[in-house]
């Protein structure tokens, strides 16, 4: 699947008022369940854009190649920063908790579905951020269905991943 497809659909979900979202300008075919990630892309953007009170700047980045010095394995990197508050430090360790989060209005699932999904394709995601500078969600995924790390169903129908 086009990272960059699913990218560009997972903004169009996304109310961004103020928001500019800046997408990359290259892409990379990834072996993945495209409505799976969809969601993760999504709710990381509703996020930013929240934190930010749909008044910033939001960047993508497809990013091409191995990670941990792994020469063996292919990923993808997407990246999404924002210019927002940031995430305190003191929060850091918390936000991938399910039920946990920092609004009158949230369930605090969302982080923790990402986490899931992203986990459920051999994927990792990675957080850096600075107060009152922002935010960068780092997701890695394999590029190949081969990388997987779950059960076998997923090599029969790649088109699904269970939850």
């Amino acid at each position: 699947a086009s990272l960059l497809g699913i990218v560009k659909s997972a903004v169009l979900n996304v109310k961004t008022n103020e928001t500019e979202i800046h997408l990359p300008q290259n892409d990379l075919s990834v072996a993945c369940d495209a409505e799976k990630l969809e969601i993760v892309f999504t709710n990381l953007l509703l996020n930013a854009t929240q934190a930010m009170n749909n008044c910033g700047k939001i960047f993508l980045r497809i990013k091409e190649g191995a990670i941990n010095n792994d020469k063996h394995k292919d990923f993808a990197t997407i990246e999404i920063e924002d210019t927002g508050p940031g995430i305190p430090k003191n929060l850091l360790t918390k936000i991938f908790d399910p039920l946990f989060t920092t609004r009158q209005i949230g369930t605090g699932l969302g982080l923790a579905i990402c986490k899931n999904i992203v986990e459920k394709h051999g994927g990792h995601i990675d957080i850096k951020t600075k107060v009152d500078h922002g935010t960068i969600f780092i997701i890695n995924i394999p590029k190949q269905v081969s990388s997987l790390h779950h059960d076998d169903a997923i090599l029969e129908n790649p088109g699904m991943i269970r939850t």
